[in-house]
This record gives C-alpha cells, structure tokens and sequence, in this order.
C-alpha cells in the first residue's frame, strides 16, 4: 500500500489490500463501518486513511472475542471448571 493516506480504492482493491473478501467490505459499508466517496473520474472508492482505521477497530474487537471465547466453560452448577 501507499503512504499516501488519500489513495482511493476500488472496492475489489480495498478488499486485497485488507486481506478480506469483496463482501466483508461490502458489509463494513452497509454497517457504517466505510464511507466510499464518488469522484468524478470512477465509481465508488475507499479512501486509504478509513480502510486502516476499520481493519484496526476489527482487529482490536477480534482480539476481544478471542479472549472472551477462552473462557473456562461452566459447569451445570455455574461454577468455572478445568
């Protein structure tokens, strides 16, 4: 990726530049999660500086829901077991 925090993604780029699939950026758009912009010269494009800054909000909440997931699970009793 460029350094230019202005680049302008396709959506199909935006997906490969963030490691997901075309329609993980389709529902990070519907959700609210990415704005894409409409210049003159293209259809519908990410602008670089939100593409880092929704694939870092996801990371850091994957991260919670890892640890949330390892929890010890709980006996019938509700007491923590293992």
């Amino acid at each position: 990726m460029s350094d230019d925090p202005d680049v302008l993604f396709s959506r199909s780029q935006a997906a490969v530049a963030a490691g997901v699939t075309y329609n993980t950026i389709q529902l990070w758009i519907r959700a609210g999660r990415l704005h894409p912009v409409v210049p003159p010269w293209a259809g519908p494009s990410i602008k670089r500086s939100e593409l880092l800054g929704v694939m870092r909000k996801s990371l850091a909440e994957e991260s919670s829901t890892l640890w949330a997931s390892r929890r010890r699970p709980l006996a019938e009793d509700g007491a923590a077991t293992g």
